[in-house]
């Protein structure tokens, strides 16, 4: 049985219908299958919600007594959930969404969590909290099945 990357196997039926299109009819279903799963991961990420459904762990309250500037409260990851930086890469008939460079290191340390600098030349550094980006809902299962069946159909 084929696997989407990130261990959402495909269902036997539709394994065998993707190994069955040609590569240009399948480069066409992968893609439109990556922007799905991209446009419900940026809902994901707006709604502040990880994979599972659980919440993100909202940031700490800012102390105004140590000085410098406080961060207004703003909705987290904006700039990952962008299209141009949460990058889908098809070819064959497998597909991988995710980010690259400094912006993979930022997501991948929100992703897991762990102890980063603030800023890059300063010593100055913060816990993050575990927010999981990246993961399959049984919502997008369902999605990547309705586009498959959405490619069969025409």
């Amino acid at each position: 049985m084929a696997e989407l990357e990130g261990s959402a196997p495909l269902d036997a039926w539709m394994d065998r219908a993707v190994r069955a299109l040609e590569a240009g009819a399948l480069r066409g279903v992968v893609r439109d299958i990556a922007r799905t799963v991209r446009r419900r991961t940026q809902a994901r990420m707006a709604a502040q919600v990880a994979p599972d459904g659980t919440p993100w762990e909202p940031r700490k309250a800012q102390d105004q007594t140590k000085g410098g500037t406080v961060r207004k409260r703003a909705a987290m990851m904006r700039g990952l959930r962008r299209a141009r930086r949460l990058r889908i890469q098809a070819a064959g008939d497998r597909v991988a969404i995710g980010w690259r460079g400094r912006d993979g290191r930022i997501a991948a340390l929100h992703h897991h969590g762990g102890r980063d600098r603030v800023v890059e030349d300063r010593p100055r550094t913060a816990d993050y909290p575990a927010r999981p980006l990246l993961g399959w809902t049984p919502e997008d299962v369902a999605a990547v099945r309705r586009a498959l069946l959405q490619h069969l159909r025409t």
